[in-house]
């Protein structure tokens, strides 16, 4: 770390909310091309980072901080709030889920985080999916680590090109 780094990504962000619970959240960290590759690097490495790396304590408070202070926001308005209830039902999570979500946060400590991340956050795992001018950003990724895996090009039909 240390030092003044460049900004890389636009307001990226994480997901995990009404996705099936088998499945790797949702990484978006919008960019400008010419950053792309270098903005998916650093992504992957902090995601590789978060199962060996121990949290510190303000690291685990702020995250678990955010989701709970934030949680009134999903019942905002009635297009959130239903989406907030169609999670109950979606996974079967039960009536009472959100009134103990706060609980369920706060009892996450630094090694759940880690073998969570092992779990679902690991390379093999991982699939990227960029929007732009390939010409720019295939030469990008294949200066990332092979761990990773090579670009495949897909058409509109998702159908691979060679």
């Amino acid at each position: 770390m240390g030092g003044v780094h460049p900004p890389l990504a636009y307001d990226a962000y994480e997901s995990t909310r009404l996705r099936a619970p088998a499945r790797s959240p949702l990484l978006i960290p919008p960019t400008v091309t010419e950053l792309t590759g270098p903005a998916l690097g650093e992504m992957l490495k902090e995601a590789a980072g978060m199962s060996t790396k121990p949290l510190t304590d303000d690291e685990l408070h702020l995250a678990k901080d955010n989701l709970v202070r934030s949680l009134p926001g999903d019942f905002e308005t009635a297009q959130s709030t239903a989406g907030s209830f169609s999670t109950l039902y979606v996974y079967g999570l039960g009536h009472d889920y959100w009134a103990k979500y706060p609980a369920l946060i706060n009892a996450i400590d630094g090694n759940t985080v880690r073998t969570t991340a092992a779990k679902y956050l690991a390379a093999d795992r991982l699939h990227v999916v960029a929007v732009g001018d390939k010409a720019k950003i295939v030469p990008q990724f294949q200066k990332l680590d092979p761990a990773y895996g090579s670009p495949q090009i897909r058409d509109a039909d998702g159908n691979v090109q060679k």
